[in-house]
């Protein structure tokens, strides 16, 4: 079984060294903070919730975030702010009165536990099981070996398991939001898939799935990321590939030499925006090794003016950022109300 019963211990590993300190050290300024949920818990819905985590919240902000699990739901969460040194010492939760602000947290998690097991089941009924959530359970992640040859049937059984997850959401009485008309799955290599830390398993399937260093490995190296269609209408599935921070950086230091060449050898007045290469970078259809993305250009600015940029110029590149296509310019693709409507919108 995917699920066992819910019973009150902390994270493993790293986090679980992190969380003991948190729950167990006076010095991070939780204990006040974790007496004071615990009663108001227990008020609320005795016998319903047990601590599972709490961690410090400066100095973003003052208290603690507490975090429950439902008893008897193997999929709950429930994340309570709370500073027991507000309102003269009884403490104020989400800045209202901290009784209903967890009845409101409690509610919220029921819901999204129920969305997250439509999800869940959905995913692993259709052949492809999640491997990690982000914390609104509302991306998942799974692993896959997407190559040029197969990617077409990728995104197709990506697109039924969207389809499944959406029936079977509305077979059991959860309401998606009007604008829930897509479905973004993020998808790990099976190597780093099999190497991912795990959280106790009989922790929430929401913190399991969610948990940081769970998340750091999912987001170590570049990743595709596949946006599906869930309603009538919608535009095909497509995939973009997602790079860490250097990466990226790397990637559009090779793309804009080679842009500027390309206006200067076409005498094209035009120079390389402030803006520089949108982070749209989806995949060329049928493809995992090129990438489709944008370079921001505009006319000469006025003396002591930025260069916003009004156009773009189109590049395919390789996964290195090397040219393997033409360079298309679109011109004026600023609407009135200043947003830049890029030929793929």
């Amino acid at each position: 079984m995917r699920r066992r019963p819910i019973v009150p211990v902390l994270l493993i590993g790293a986090t679980a060294m992190a969380a003991t300190m948190l729950t167990s050290c006076s010095v991070f300024g939780t204990a006040d903070d974790e007496r004071l949920a615990k009663d108001i818990a227990e008020q609320q819905f005795p016998g319903q919730l047990e601590l599972i985590d709490a961690r410090n919240l400066w100095p973003a902000q003052g208290g603690s975030e507490i975090t429950f699990a439902i008893v008897g739901d193997a999929d709950a969460v429930v994340r309570l702010r709370i500073d027991s040194d507000e309102a003269d010492g009884s403490g104020r939760c989400d800045g209202t009165s901290c009784a209903a602000a967890l009845t409101e947290k409690v509610t919220r998690a029921r819901e999204l536990a129920s969305e997250t097991r439509a999800l869940l089941d959905s995913f692993d009924e259709c052949g492809h099981p999640v491997v990690g959530l982000n914390e609104q359970a509302s991306i998942p992640w799974v692993a896959a070996s997407v190559t040029n040859e197969n990617v077409a049937t990728v995104l197709a059984e990506l697109t039924s398991c969207a389809e499944q997850w959406r029936d079977t959401a509305a077979a059991r009485g959860i309401v998606l939001a009007p604008d829930r008309t897509r479905l973004g799955v993020n998808i790990v290599d099976l190597d780093t898939a099999a190497k991912l830390p795990d959280a106790d398993s009989d922790l929430p399937s929401l913190i399991r799935l969610s948990f940081g260093d769970r998340t750091a490995a999912l987001t170590h190296d570049a990743y595709l990321s596949a946006s599906l269609p869930v309603t009538v209408g919608e535009p095909v599935a497509s995939m973009r590939i997602v790079m860490p921070f250097d990466q990226g950086q790397e990637y559009e230091s090779r793309v804009i030499p080679n842009v500027e060449k390309w206006l200067n050898a076409n005498n094209l007045d035009l120079g390389i925006s402030q803006a520089g290469m949108l982070g749209v970078t989806e995949l060329e259809p049928g493809t995992v090794d090129r990438i489709h993305g944008y370079v921001v250009v505009c006319d000469p600015p006025p003396q002591g003016k930025q260069c916003i940029g009004d156009h773009a110029v189109g590049v395919v590149t390789d996964l290195d950022g090397n040219p393997t296509g033409e360079f298309t310019l679109y011109r004026d693709l600023r609407d009135g109300t200043g947003v830049l409507r890029l030929p793929t919108e």
